[in-house]
């Protein structure tokens, strides 16, 4: 439908609007860029916008969970002129992803992750924990509730769908933060990597509520961990001898502190060696 040759900018780059027409044909499109022998592409899809005949919506009283606690959510559907979708069958199921806490923004960034790994919105696989289908009461509601037990922060995604008596189908989702604790910890480290000539791991802990501010008066268990990697001879099923490596973590030290009045607590540990040292830290 276009074909155009473009100059490319300063830093090797280029952009272009295009205006699809009104009654164009629905689908996939696919844009593709060549020079000289070398080309890539990429897609989009064209859908045409349908508005639904009622809505469908998942509520809760609380805008996050904590271990512990119970998962209540009601899930709601009615019609846009208000009546309720009574009797309805809904199919559903939740979907456990990791965590990224965000909501902490004072003094600079800090990881809130407990993978020793991954900090920052790393590729991550979806884990469908709970599903299952039911009607809609007379008020258009379906009420869900199971116990939750995390031992890491989570979101869980609620997905719906539902449809009328006429067959119109309507889906929708919904996030809920889930919190391994009462709090959530995060660290930030002086150094990214150390060497033999620096002889200490400073960095920051600090203590947050939900909302990102500070928490004093926590009482954390700070440990220094090292990851060591060994190599070990193992059989497989076909009889033959083969090397695999293998992930051992050994605590160094461990120390106790209680965050101050903004929350915080300074760090030092001694360093003696210049194999990988993850930072691993729990409260």
């Amino acid at each position: 439908i276009l074909q155009e040759e473009m100059t490319l900018g300063e830093y090797g780059e280029f952009s272009r609007e295009i205006l699809l027409e009104k009654n164009g044909s629905t689908g996939r499109y696919a844009i593709i860029v060549e020079q000289g022998e070398k080309s890539v592409q990429g897609s989009f899809w064209v859908e045409e916008y349908q508005k639904p005949a009622f809505r469908l919506e998942a509520k809760s009283d609380q805008e996050h969970f904590v271990h512990g606690e119970d998962f209540r959510v009601d899930i709601h559907a009615e019609y846009f002129f208000g009546a309720s979708l009574r009797n309805a069958d809904v199919d559903w199921h939740i979907i456990k992803t990791p965590l990224f806490f965000s909501a902490f923004q004072e003094g600079g960034w800090f990881s809130f992750s407990t993978s020793s790994s991954c900090y920052w919105y790393c590729s991550f696989s979806e884990t469908v924990i709970e599903k299952g289908s039911g009607k809609t009461n007379d008020q258009g509601i379906l009420s869900l509730s199971f116990p939750i037990s995390e031992t890491q922060n989570s979101l869980y995604t609620l997905r719906m769908t539902t449809k009328n008596s006429s067959g119109e189908t309507v889906s929708a989702g919904k996030s809920f933060p889930i919190f391994s604790g009462d709090f959530v910890v995060g660290i930030r480290t002086d150094d990214y990597w150390l060497s033999e000539q620096k002889k200490s791991l400073g960095g920051t802990v600090i203590a947050s509520n939900f909302e990102g501010e500070g928490l004093a008066n926590k009482d954390l268990k700070i440990i220094l961990q090292k990851v060591q990697w060994n190599n070990i001879r193992k059989q497989g099923i076909d009889g033959e001898y083969y090397w695999e490596n293998e992930e051992e973590v050994i605590d160094l030290k461990t120390i106790q502190q209680t965050t101050k009045i903004v929350g915080r607590v300074d760090l030092s540990f001694p360093f003696t060696n210049t194999r990988r040292f993850p930072k691993n830290f729990f409260s």
